[in-house]
């Protein structure tokens, strides 16, 4: 190779490193510089969504009384199942329960005098009780029948969509309330007139045996309200956390009303709707 052919190449050569240097800025070496082969899938793609976080294992309470619904747990507490959650103070149920213990009271009372002697102003208080039942039963039916036609307006908007599920539930509670007075209120016509029938009679047997259903009928009522009042106790009926309260305590509530929902977060996973293209 001649001398001239030498001088050419270097030049060449100092010129290509030149080049590559003032492209790099000298942030890389030529040992940094890496080549790949392209490949099919090497750029991923993906699809973002929208989901809701949902779980399986979940739980509603609701109000089965009337009444102011007390409570001290929080949103995002831990509860076991059986967990005392509330207490609704049935006030209407704590005046109804006296009323029956009086009534109980009066009937047991009634009993003792009946089986020592029948007297004539028994014979009056009966006529007497035997009206008021009469005028209990009348106002009862009103009631009934208003609550009836209600209730029946009321699925009738539930279907078209005007009154909500939880509306139709309320006034359910309040047509079955209603229907079980006027038929008790019957129940206490029959007794009252039963009673009245046997004391004009003057069968001292038969007016013992009528004072003794009295009693029963009288117990049979205090043990209703009793049992009634055990649903005013909230409890949790699985293991989980509170999710949401409807109500605040000292809050009014009604039967049928949400007051607590449940969830186990061990159950919780994400939904989404994602397209069959996709």
């Amino acid at each position: 190779m001649t001398i001239t052919k030498k001088i050419i190449l270097l030049l060449i050569a100092a010129a290509l490193l030149a080049w590559i240097a003032s492209i790099s800025n000298g942030a890389a070496s030529l040992s940094a510089l890496r080549t790949a082969k392209v490949r099919r899938a090497d750029l991923c793609e993906f699809i973002k969504l929208r989901g809701k976080v949902a779980l399986e294992n979940k739980a509603t309470l609701y109000s089965r009384l009337a009444g102011v619904v007390n409570f001290s747990i929080k949103e995002g507490d831990a509860v076991k199942q059986g967990f005392k959650i509330a207490a609704i103070e049935p006030t209407d149920l704590v005046l109804a329960l006296k009323k029956a213990e009086a009534v109980y009271q009066n009937a047991s009372a009634n009993l003792l005098e009946i089986k020592n002697s029948v007297r004539i102003e028994q014979i009056k208080q009966a006529e007497e009780q035997l009206e008021q039942a009469k005028i209990v039963l009348a106002s009862s039916l009103n009631d009934y029948n208003y609550k009836k036609d209600l209730y029946k307006k009321t699925i009738e908007l539930n279907k078209s969509g005007s009154v909500s599920e939880q509306n139709r539930k309320e006034t359910k509670n309040q047509y079955d309330a209603a229907e079980n007075l006027y038929l008790e209120a019957g129940r206490r016509v029959k007794i009252a007139e039963y009673n009245l029938a046997l004391l004009k009679k003057g069968s001292s047997e038969h007016l013992i045996k009528a004072a003794e259903a009295s009693v029963d009928q009288a117990k049979a009522a205090v043990d209703e309200i009793v049992h009634e009042m055990e649903k005013a106790v909230i409890v949790s009926p699985m293991d989980g956390i509170i999710m949401s309260k409807i109500f605040e305590p000292g809050s009014f509530v009604q039967p049928g009303a949400l007051l607590f929902e449940i969830g186990d977060t061990s159950s919780a996973h994400i939904r989404a709707d994602v397209l069959t293209d996709d």
